[in-house]
């Protein structure tokens, strides 16, 4: 049965539909309205089938609701063949409001399937669900409670359908407000759901007077051949972020309450009621709702703006030590080509000068590389070249490459390996992470002090500790240590570009590690990189601090 998943079947599921909901103004009668009402439900119920079993839950649900819907009707029409009119609360009442909660349950399983929590966007929709609960309190709740021809136990009955609506409308915002609307299925499923609120007020218009035939009939129609579509709408429902709180599409959501708020106000003036106290309560607490959204749209504002403020000032840093690092490399290029140019310079000295230059050219394609690299991990398009690797050995020869630095700097070096492991990684990217780490303890350790590198296992995991007795770093400093760019308190006179750490951290993330710091200032630091022994096959995306 393929063809069910075929758009066209949809279309021409409506194209039969539409035209035979039109057709109940000439037809009539119960027997139209009942085939009518089950070609939607055959709908429901063969869309929710043929689901995926991981998103069928929620339809199935709603067809069952719908199926209990078309059922009351069926019981009500009974009622009126019968020439019975009984009133509230009567068989069919028990049987909607049996159905309500299975609807409202449909739509919280939808709502948890295509969307995250997110407080903003729940506000939102309880926004809207109020204001239309303060615009429908003087049409249709105010209307049962104020009725004198109606017991309390009706009023209580009749009373309690509003209320469901009004939950509908809250959990169909909170799906409108994610990117899901842009499926069909939702867009048809929402279509249906307004349909039905839009019978429920025709309803509300004529109760105790409705008869078979009346306008709340085209509406119910309409929105159960809707819903049938919805159900076999070939597009995937799938989770999807919020709508951001202020991009337009949110702002113009927002102004359909607003714009109701006032009309609240002129519907209770024109059915002649006065202002009373639940109506206020109503106003009220839809206005501290929306201060309360306006509160949180500044917040966001502020702290965009705190954000576009720090991100001009890495600018303006990047710029500073960009040109820094690269005028004196440049400097020392230039001015040894000019003595090497110079031809008094004997040929001795000529080929010291280009050894120079050629270190220093080394030194501006390290910093254009980390540069790059920095970059390219910042946009998640790192990548590692993975292979078998033994860390204990790329440990070992990071210590013994590191030797003559220790050795000149009078900082013991120690290295101790009590586990060995072959991982899948990235031999050339550990080894970076090596070398920085233990060129920054060598450079920020005295001399007579020492540095240790500790190589073990966890419970899952392969431990690298690096652990010098240096001048440490303050409190203040740890949160910012892996930023780019970010000289710590004490770090003035030493050679860097504040790159090193960001590039660890990028390095030891995409083979899905983690790195931590435990410093104190005067007692030394350690830094803990924790990989899993068996790195993943397709690295992760970095997250670099900003």
């Amino acid at each position: 049965m393929s063809f069910l998943t075929d758009v066209r079947f949809v279309r021409g599921y409506l194209a039969v539909g539409l035209p035979a909901v039109g057709s109940y103004y000439w037809l009539g009668g119960n027997a139209c309205w009942m085939a009518i009402s089950l070609y939607g439900f055959a709908g429901l119920v063969v869309g929710a089938v043929r689901l995926p079993r991981g998103s069928r839950m929620p339809w199935l649900v709603l067809a069952t609701g719908v199926g209990l819907w078309i059922a009351g009707s069926v019981e009500t029409g009974v009622e009126r063949w019968l020439g019975r009119h009984p009133v509230p609360p009567r068989i069919s009442d028990y049987i909607y409001l049996f159905a309500y909660p299975l609807i409202g349950l449909a739509l919280i399983l939808l709502v948890r399937q295509v969307s995250r929590r997110d407080f903003a966007t729940t506000i939102d929709s309880l926004i809207v669900a109020l204001t239309v609960a303060t615009v429908l309190w003087p049409l249709m709740f105010a209307t049962v409670i104020d009725s004198h021809g109606m017991t309390l136990k009706a009023r209580l009955t009749v009373g309690t359908y509003p209320c469901w609506d009004v939950l509908f409308i809250a959990l169909a915002a909170r799906i409108a407000l994610t990117r899901t609307l842009q499926t069909r299925r939702v867009i048809l499923l929402l279509g249906g759901l307004t349909v039905f609120f839009v019978g429920d007020l025709f309803w509300f218009d004529a109760l105790g007077t409705y008869v078979l035939g009346d306008w709340m009939d085209y509406m119910w129609l309409l929105g159960y051949v809707l819903l049938g579509a919805a159900a076999l709408h070939p597009t995937q429902v799938v989770r999807s972020r919020a709508i951001q709180q202020e991009s337009p599409q949110r702002f113009l959501f927002l102004a359909i309450p607003v714009a109701l708020l006032p009309a609240a106000i002129v519907v209770e003036a024109v059915v002649g009621r006065r202002f009373t106290l639940v109506d206020g309560l109503l106003i009220s607490a839809l206005l501290l709702l929306l201060l309360g959204r306006l509160g949180s749209v500044v917040r966001g504002l502020e702290q965009a703006r705190a954000e576009l403020r720090e991100q001009n000032r890495l600018k303006d840093e990047l710029i500073s030590v960009v040109s820094h690092d690269l005028r004196t490399p440049l400097t020392s290029i230039m001015g040894y080509l000019e003595l090497a140019l110079d031809s008094d310079t004997p040929a001795e000295d000529k080929r010291d000068f280009l050894d120079v230059v050629r270190r220093n050219t080394e030194r501006l394609h390290r910093l254009v590389e980390d540069l790059l690299f920095v970059s390219r991990a910042q946009a998640g398009r790192t990548h590692l070249d993975l292979a078998s690797v033994d860390l204990g050995a790329l440990v070992r020869e990071a210590v013994a490459s590191a030797q003559p630095s220790a050795t000149t700097a009078d900082v013991t070096l120690e290295c101790t390996i009590e586990a060995t492991q072959t991982t899948l990684a990235d031999a050339h990217r550990l080894s970076e992470v090596l070398e920085n780490l233990l060129s920054n303890a060598l450079k920020f350790t005295p001399p007579g002090g020492s540095v240790g590198v500790w190589l073990g296992r966890g419970a899952d995991t392969l431990i690298v500790r690096v652990t010098d007795t240096g001048v440490g770093i303050a409190r203040e400093d740890i949160e910012h240590l892996f930023d780019r760019f970010f000289r710590a308190t004490g770090s003035d006179g030493i050679p860097g570009a504040g790159l090193g750490l960001a590039i660890v951290k990028a390095i030891v993330e995409a083979h899905g590690g983690q790195i931590e710091v435990r410093s104190r200032v005067g007692a030394g630091t350690t830094f803990e990189v924790r990989l899993p022994q068996r790195a993943p096959v397709q690295a992760r995306e970095p997250s670099l601090a900003a």
